[in-house]
């Protein structure tokens, strides 16, 4: 019973971690259950468990929907006030301790090979060995020998964030439609980012009636303060300080700058 206890302890400092992540660590924030569960790979007695540990000691809080929680400003100081290091987990297998690692999904067409290369060798600039970036189309997430729908659907399902790399010619690509669709499903946090000819209200079905804030190459002012505000979000997860970048002097931005859909 007291191994399962500690247990419970651990799992509610990283739902807690999660929920200040995702909220900017603002009170008024919310986070949607099945998310931090899915995000988390809990199952629902750990919840619950997790859940009553957290609220009875002041640190979570229901908002008006049942389907919704949020930080209190007492969990909010506890998160705050923990050193600057990578969150830890167990590895079950070996019995040490290593890194949890930020999930990226990189959603692209074959054509966006490069734009998506520049961006996975910026986020990992960043962050080194911290995140994890998936791009279904290098051989370092799948392998010749592996099943690529499967990898694909488990790449999906696992990841913290979808980046997906819009075009005109992407958005009416098979692949971008069923990755984006099925991150929305799995109810993960999605960044469209539009070049070439195409701009947030271009974007069609099902795209334009996301509620998530498409960025634009056309506006880089615009598009530099969303970036940094995506990797404050990723360091906030990791609890580790965000590092200092000017996406509009990396070799991703002047590449996805110029690129423009061939005819």
């Amino acid at each position: 019973m007291d191994e399962e206890w500690s247990e419970i302890q651990v799992d509610a400092m990283r739902f807690l971690r999660a929920l200040y992540a995702e909220t900017g660590g603002s009170p008024d924030g919310q986070y949607s259950i099945q998310r931090i569960i899915t995000h988390l790979d809990f199952n629902l007695d750990k919840f619950q468990k997790i859940e009553s540990y957290l609220s009875g000691n002041g640190l979570i809080k229901h908002t008006s929907s049942p389907l919704y929680i949020s930080i209190t400003q007492k969990g909010k100081e506890l998160i705050e006030a923990e050193p600057k290091k990578a969150i830890i987990k167990e590895n079950a297998s070996h019995g040490e301790e290593i890194p949890e690692k930020y999930s990226i999904f990189i959603s692209r067409i074959h054509e966006h090979k490069e734009i998506s290369k520049k961006l996975k060798e910026l986020l990992e600039s960043l962050f080194d060995d911290k995140i994890r970036v998936f791009d279904a189309y290098q051989p370092d997430s799948i392998s010749v020998t592996q099943d690529f729908y499967d990898k694909i659907k488990s790449g999906v399902q696992s990841c913290n964030l979808m980046i997906s790399l819009l075009s005109k010619t992407s958005i009416t690509h098979p692949w971008i439609i069923y990755e984006t669709g099925g991150a929305a499903l799995n109810d993960k946090k999605i960044a469209f980012i539009c070049f070439g000819d195409l701009t947030p209200k271009g974007l069609p079905d099902p795209f334009k009636d996301s509620r998530i804030q498409a960025i634009t190459v056309i506006d880089p002012e615009n598009f530099k303060k969303h970036f940094d505000i995506l990797v404050t979000e990723i360091a906030q997860y990791l609890n580790v300080d965000p590092p200092s970048v000017n996406v509009l002097d990396t070799d991703f931005f002047n590449l996805i700058k110029y690129t423009q859909d061939r005819k």
